[in-house]
């Protein structure tokens, strides 16, 4: 009576509760899923997790045997491998855990012999972390501090895992279990069984806009040139998607935080720009000084007009100018539009979406201001209000350097908004959430605006074409390419930040796409070479809606 009625759940000095125990003596069981929600790309493809098919076996039952014999038969696993792991008193195992990769017809033999202690499954396991891309980001553990108390210790440290770790995050797990009597019988009724999640709406699953596939193919371009730090942006001009981001160097579990900040995002990190910003120059004169426009620039001077320069390129108009990346032109350019207006530069900046961030931003559920991509880092023009007095300060300014600093999503979203006649709008990284049987949750749409005038677009397309034609990009003119390149100093002797952006086609533009090798000793020229291997790849590629 009272181990049955009274005792069951506190029995004993040991208080002792007989309903967990006796159900623990019968069952094995083995994880499956650890709850937490898929992270998938553009096409429903899983990013954070692998998904495969499985045997999972359990070696306690009776009719071993049997088992052995059927089993030896359908995968061709020699007779003494299965003896050797039924007789290791294991509770379960998977097979693939013991080597062997089996087909599907082989997974659908097993399934369909219903074999006692034998099941077909699907399982998730973690993919090779040093290979994710880090706009997906990682898991980790946390302190009791840092997460609500209904979640599990596994959260989201980066990424998409950080920023939708609220709707990812999941206590219940998926197993599967196995019941037996004390002779290692089947029991009636129970036997082998999958327990879910607890409920067939969770857990929730993130689509993101990225494509896998295109990603994987521009990370071995990146790879194989020998990109150290850097990486690309590759924006969608019409719906400004993320369709890939690279990050160099890759996520390495030993240099997560440490010298090489493995785990940073350094396209959501802002850096100088170098003459990629004259397009800011460009758009400001367009728009407020049509007679700078029409202005013949002495190229052979320096960039502070007091000596001659570097690169001696004559007289030369606004336009070429611009394709041949002339400083003194720019340089002369800020001086005269801060005499018309001391905050200009900066206001067509924010204009052009380098200064505030462009990473989706809204209200979600009960969620104020939430952030898709939350490591993204605004820009900067000025370091204080008084640099706009100096003309040495100025001169910096107008070339993408001093104080300036841009992240390379804002700049391939920069591409994308004068390729789209002036249409600014927020990058999307994600396009929705959707419940397990796959009805949405919340799809996010992008908020847009006019930032410029069709008119300003059209003569950027016409100043970012001829860099390509017959500018300093003209070792990309067999491509369909429009952009601008940039060379960043770093404050240290030869090392630089090289920087091209642009999009393509030109004839109703598809993609933007901004690409950066930071802190390199590179020949100029190989930035150029870059792009060309990752446009070509792109345009070769069918990304579909």
């Amino acid at each position: 009576m009272d181990i049955q009625l009274f005792s069951t759940e506190n029995f004993g000095n040991s208080h002792v509760n007989l309903l967990q125990e006796s159900t623990s003596q019968r069952t094995s069981k083995i994880e499956l899923s650890a709850g937490r929600g898929l992270i998938l790309d553009r096409y429903g493809n899983p990013m954070n997790k692998k998904i495969e098919r499985d045997v999972v076996m359990f070696p306690f039952v009776n009719e071993v045997e049997e088992i052995k014999t059927v089993l030896k038969e359908i995968t061709g696993v020699d007779q003494s491998l299965w003896n050797d792991w039924f007789s290791k008193e294991e509770e379960a195992f998977f097979l693939k855990d013991k080597g062997y990769n089996l087909t599907d017809e082989q997974f659908d033999r097993i399934d369909k012999a219903s074999l006692p202690g034998v099941m077909v499954v699907k399982k998730e396991s973690l993919p090779d972390r040093e290979s994710l891309p880090h706009l997906i980001g990682m898991t980790g553990e946390g302190d009791e501090s840092y997460l609500p108390s209904n979640e599990t210790e596994t959260h989201g440290i980066s990424g998409i895992e950080a920023a939708f770790d609220r709707f990812l995050a999941s206590e219940e797990t998926q197993t599967a279990q196995y019941h037996i009597d004390a002779l290692g019988n089947p029991l009636l009724g129970l036997g082998m069984r999958l327990t879910d999640l607890g409920n067939p709406f969770y857990p929730l699953s993130v689509q993101t806009t990225m494509d896998v596939e295109l990603q994987q193919k521009l990370h071995a371009i990146i790879q194989d040139m020998g990109i150290i730090e850097g990486g690309l942006v590759l924006l969608d001009v019409e719906s400004r998607e993320v369709l890939a981001m690279i990050s160099r160097p890759d996520i390495s579990l030993n240099e997560l935080y440490e010298e090489k900040q493995s785990i940073k995002n350094r396209m959501l990190t802002s850096y100088p720009p170098g003459s990629i910003f004259k397009t800011v120059i460009a758009t400001a004169a367009i728009e407020n000084y049509p007679a700078l426009i029409k202005t013949n620039f002495n190229c052979n001077k320096s960039l502070y007009g007091t000596g001659e320069g570097a690169r001696k390129l004559g007289l030369l108009s606004f336009e070429d100018s611009f394709a041949q990346s002339c400083n003194y032109t720019f340089a002369e350019a800020a001086r005269r539009l801060i005499e018309m207006d001391n905050e200009i530069i900066e206001t067509y900046a924010k204009k052009l979406g380098l200064i505030d961030v462009v990473g989706w931003e809204g209200q979600i559920f009960h969620y104020k201001g939430f952030r898709q991509l939350p490591e993204e880092e605004h820009g900067n023009v000025w370091g204080s209000d008084s640099d706009k007095t100096v003309p040495r300060a100025i001169s910096q300014t107008a070339i993408g350097q001093k104080n300036v600093k841009v992240t390379p999503l804002a700049m391939a979203n920069m591409m994308a908004t004068i390729a789209d006649d002036g249409v600014i709008k927020q990058v999307r990284a994600v396009q929705r959430i959707t419940y397990e049987n796959n009805t949405e949750l919340h799809s996010f749409e992008s908020g847009s605006s006019q930032a410029l005038s069709g008119v300003t677009a059209l003569k950027l397309q016409e100043l970012l074409e001829k860099v390509v034609d017959g500018g300093t990009g003209r070792q990309l003119s067999a491509l369909p390419i429009a952009g601008k390149s940039g060379t960043a100093e770093t404050g240290k002797e030869g090392v630089n930040h090289y920087w091209f952006a642009g999009y393509f086609p030109r004839e109703e533009p598809k993609y933007a796409m901004a690409v950066v090798e930071l802190n390199q000793r590179i020949d100029q020229q190989q930035i150029y070479t870059l792009y060309a291997y990752l446009a070509q790849e792109v345009l070769g590629h069918k990304v579909e809606d």
